[in-house]
């Protein structure tokens, strides 16, 4: 799906990981704690005592104990959407992806005007995207992006001044967001640029202009690749305008331009530092990683594997010296070099950086190798999971 020939295509992944993985996160910890908020409304008498007791053993982040009296609410009320819901958000705090599914699924059947249902099985669908049997490659994540989109427009017309649902929002900013992004890789260069635009359009009326300002960055690199420089041009202004301190814009116009005046992008880069300058061994590997990393955005290969190589001199049990090599490698077409380096930095990271694992299962996928690919992308998914609920956690 990736064109590693192409630097650009490689940038826009990238991009799209560090735009949309924040976004997402915000997101579930945003549903997370408005769910809260959302318990905390409930009383019934009776059989509910179950359900009284569930809500009050999760608040003491008792899972287990939780889920025990939601299935005993549930058996003795198996017509009560909001204790489906409750049981729901238990099994995926435990990890228990599809049995959150069918249990929000079951809520909204109960109950299909349910507002706050629709949000969470928008995020479940995204979040958990391998859960069902039926997804064997990457291509189902477009479908499970469009049904995650349907469900957050449900949300806002049931009840668009509900606080969770405000959260659906986010989630559709997100989801065409992702949605572009796959798309452009695949070669679908129009439509991603629609999607984009649509994520740019919500974000803009809700005023999130931190992220719209990266939103318009990702817009400019798919018209660089549609050769329409001037409109790529025109959305790295947008993208500073909203965000001066957007440093991949600044250096991405900076690029765009002098490749337009007919200039080598990467002949400044050179002069504009010497790693020698800087008197400590850290310092000169750390600053071989960053002029290598400014020589792969421009495309001088060659030159940024040079200075990844000099860094891991001088680093070399940093697991993102490796990652980026991995990126330069994949750039001049050595997969299994690139396959390596991911190898081994995730030797030294196995549990702390899940974008590891993302960026190997596109080398994988790649190389052909799709079990491995998917492996990989469940890992990644596991360990975002993880990260997610640790934050839950420290509230």
């Amino acid at each position: 799906m990736l064109d590693f020939q192409n630097p650009m295509a490689f940038s826009l992944a990238n991009g799209k990981t560090r735009f949309l993985t924040a976004m997402k996160t915000k997101f579930i910890l945003f549903c997370a704690l408005a769910w809260m908020l959302h318990l905390t409304a409930f009383s019934q008498q009776g059989t509910n005592d179950y359900f009284k007791d569930g809500k009050a053993k999760l608040k003491a982040n008792d899972l287990d104990g939780a889920l025990t009296d939601f299935d005993k609410a549930a058996k003795l009320k198996p017509d009560d959407a909001k204790v489906f819901y409750s049981r729901g958000i238990v099994k995926f705090q435990k990890g228990d992806k599809a049995g959150a599914f069918t249990d929000i699924k079951r809520s909204i059947q109960i109950n299909s005007n349910d507002a706050e249902a629709y949000v969470l099985r928008g995020l479940f669908i995204v979040t958990n995207n391998n859960f069902e049997a039926a997804v064997k490659d990457f291509d189902a994540s477009t479908k499970n992006l469009v049904a995650a989109i349907k469900d957050y427009n449900k949300a806002i017309e049931l009840d668009p001044t509900n606080s969770m649902t405000a959260g659906a929002y986010d989630g559709l900013v997100t989801d065409y967001g992702l949605l572009g992004a796959m798309k452009a890789e695949s070669g679908d260069l129009d439509g991603g640029l629609v999607d984009i635009n649509k994520a740019i359009e919500i974000q803009l009326a809700g005023k999130h202009t931190k992220y719209s300002s990266v939103a318009y960055s990702a817009c400019a690199k798919i018209k660089t690749k549609k050769g329409d420089l001037n409109g790529a041009l025109a959305d790295y202004d947008k993208a500073i305008d909203i965000n001066p301190n957007n440093q991949e814009a600044i250096s991405s116009r900076g690029w765009l331009n002098r490749r337009m005046r007919g200039e080598k992008p990467a002949d400044d880069i050179d002069s504009a530092y010497d790693p020698q300058n800087f008197n400590t061994t850290n310092l000169v590997a750390k600053n071989y990683l960053t002029r290598g990393h400014d020589k792969f955005k421009v495309g001088d290969w060659k030159g940024a594997l040079d200075d990844f190589n000099k860094a891991i001199e001088g680093l070399p049990d940093r697991a993102g010296a490796y990652a980026l090599r991995s990126l330069a490698k994949s750039g001049m077409g050595d997969l299994t070099g690139a396959l390596s380096d991911l190898d081994k930095a995730i030797e030294l990271e196995p549990a702390t950086i899940p974008e590891l694992y993302y960026g190997r299962s596109i080398v994988k996928k790649k190389k052909g190798d799709m079990d491995g690919a998917l492996a990989d992308n469940d890992r990644y998914l596991e360990l975002k999971h993880d990260q997610i609920l640790r934050q839950l956690q420290s509230k």
